[in-house]
């Protein structure tokens, strides 16, 4: 009796042991997984996780398990579970492989998150989806992987919108002052009648004795001709021609006006200074009369005369004014009259 009772408590003890085991829950073949990035976080990015033979090929036929899943990024380091997406049952364990990561682009375009990394010799670990206990601490993060092998260059991306025209750069500096040019032709300021009163400039012009005259140097009541270290003829007068015939005599003129006698030129010169307007007036001898006058100035380059009328009704005199045209130079104004007696 105490022998089959012992029976009936093991049989009943096994059974017991058989539920048990019947109501396990079923166990799943996942890899926990870990890499750094330099992705920007928060964010949420869609990745291809892959299992492949080699370290580098990109055979079809290498490739042995993907799947294509959502990943909340909240660090720099990224963490999931291979196979939570796509069963790696099919997976055969006992050769050695590599992970590969790569990240969808909103373009459509991939981008390759680093290289492939060796799997680790604990292959899986074993998942319940029943609640064993709390999950543990993460462990340290391990030391930074040697730099794998160059992936290969994605697309070229779309091109972006126009960006805003810049602020205007600053002036740039005045550049070097260039090299002095070659110096030019002289050149030639014509002065009509040489006048014994005026000062003339080398390379002056003025007519004299029925030639025009070139002035070499600076020069004051310097004739013509008389010294060639201030005048140098220009255009010399022609020689004479030959005497021509004799001509008829021609019928008597009608009787002439007036002549006049007398004749006389007179000049005056006022003081030389800085002065400006400067009038300088000359006056005939008692009983002539001015037929004629004009004036200059002593300083033509940056002076001239502004006014230049006879004087008196009838003209005994001859008034000139003389001003200045650029800077403050020292000047004198002449004033010339030619007197006669009316007949």
């Amino acid at each position: 009796m105490r022998k089959l009772c012992g029976i009936m408590i093991l049989v009943a003890m096994v059974l017991v042991l058989t539920g048990v085991w019947a109501q396990a829950d079923p166990v799943e073949n996942i890899i926990q997984y870990s890499k750094k990035t330099t992705l920007a976080y928060p964010n949420t990015y869609t990745m291809i996780f892959s299992l492949w033979l080699d370290e580098s090929s990109t055979l079809p036929a290498d490739e042995v398990w993907s799947e294509t899943k959502s990943i909340q990024l909240k660090s720099a380091t990224l963490k999931t579970y291979l196979g939570d997406t796509e069963p790696l049952d099919a997976v055969d364990f006992s050769q050695q492989l590599w992970v590969q990561v790569v990240k969808v682009n909103k373009s459509g375009t991939f981008k390759l998150l680093g290289a492939r990394e060796k799997l680790a010799a604990a292959t899986y670990a074993l998942w319940s989806p029943s609640s064993e206990g709390p999950q543990g601490p993460v462990g340290p993060e391990g030391p930074i992987g040697p730099t794998g092998p160059q992936g290969l260059q994605g697309e070229i991306g779309p091109t972006g919108p126009q960006g805003e025209q810049g602020l205007q750069g600053n002036t740039g500096d005045v550049g070097p002052i260039g090299p002095t040019g070659a110096t030019g032709p002289i050149g030639m300021t014509f002065k009509d009648a040489w006048d014994n009163t005026a000062t003339y400039a080398a390379t002056d012009v003025v007519a004299y004795a029925g030639q025009t005259w070139f002035a070499v140097a600076s020069s004051i009541n310097v004739e013509p001709g008389t010294d060639t270290n201030f005048w140098v003829p220009l255009a010399a007068i022609g020689a004479t021609g030959a005497t021509g015939p004799q001509g008829e005599i021609g019928p008597t003129g009608p009787q002439g006006a007036p002549g006049v006698s007398g004749y006389t030129r007179v000049t005056a010169t006022s003081s030389s200074d800085t002065t400006s307007p400067k009038t300088q007036t000359v006056t005939c001898p008692a009983g002539t009369n001015a037929w004629g006058g004009g004036g200059s100035t002593s300083s033509p380059a940056d002076t001239a005369v502004s006014q230049n009328y006879p004087t008196g009704n009838p003209p005994t005199g001859w008034s000139v004014t003389g001003i200045k045209t650029s800077g403050n130079p020292t000047f004198s104004v002449t004033a010339y009259a030619i007197c006669a007696i009316v007949e």
